[in-house]
């Protein structure tokens, strides 16, 4: 039973770090000062997360959200990430 809940956690986390990256990555690109609230998240997960998949998903966000103007790669920088 317990590893059929670690596995399952594992897989949410999985998708939930998925689906934030292509949230990142949308087109027409989402507005920053949204995605920008999820910066916590990704330091998080790249901070606790050894799962290659989750890993670069995560990259994959912080790579969107830094794209483009210098204020965007200020704020990402802010974070300490």
């Amino acid at each position: 039973m317990a590893v059929l809940q670690i596995t399952e956690k594992a897989d949410i986390i999985k998708m939930g770090s998925w689906a934030l990256s292509n949230l990142c990555r949308g087109n027409p690109s989402p507005r920053f000062e949204f995605v920008c609230e999820s910066l916590p998240i990704i330091a998080y997960f790249l901070l606790t997360q050894t799962e290659p998949s989750i890993l670069s998903d995560m990259l994959w966000a912080l790579s969107h959200i830094s794209d483009g103007k210098a204020d965007k790669r200020r704020a990402v920088m802010q974070t300490g990430i």
